[in-house]
C-alpha cells in the first residue's frame, strides 16, 4: 500500500508539470532548468542520450566478460577452480547493484583521500 501511495503522489504531483509543458517539449529540448526565472524549462533528451550511451558503454564492458567467464568455467576451467569460483560469482549474483555502486564509492573515496 505504501509504494501505491508513493505511485499516487508522483503521478498527480507530475501531471501537474504537464499543464504548463506539452509531451514533446518535454522529450525534445535538451535543457533542463525547472527552477528559472522566467519560464521554467523541462527537457530530457540529454538525459535519455545519456543513459543510453551508459546503458549501451555497460553492455559492451559487460556481455563479453559475462560470456567469456561462463564458457570458461563451463569448459575449460578444472575442478578445483570451478569450485571455487562458481558459487563466488553466484554471490556476488545475489548482490544488488546499488550496493555495489555504494561500496564502490565508499571505498573509492577512502583510498582518494
Amino acid at each position: 500500500m505504501v509504494l501505491v501511495g508513493i505511485f499516487g503522489m508522483l503521478l498527480i504531483n507530475g501531471v501537474k508539470t504537464f499543464e504548463e509543458v506539452s509531451l514533446a517539449e518535454f522529450f525534445a529540448t535538451t535543457e533542463w532548468n525547472p527552477a528559472a526565472y522566467g519560464k521554467p524549462k523541462f527537457g530530457i533528451l540529454s538525459m535519455l542520450v545519456s543513459t543510453l550511451f551508459v546503458t549501451v558503454g555497460a553492455m559492451l564492458i559487460a556481455i563479453p566478460i559475462g560470456i567469456g567467464a561462463a564458457a570458461y568455467l563451463a569448459e575449460f576451467a578444472p575442478k578445483r577452480v570451478e569450485a571455487i569460483l562458481k558459487p563466488v560469482i553466484e554471490m556476488l549474483a545475489a548482490v544488488p547493484s546499488v550496493a555495489i555502486g555504494f561500496l564502490g564509492i565508499v571505498l573509492g573515496r577512502t583510498f582518494h583521500r
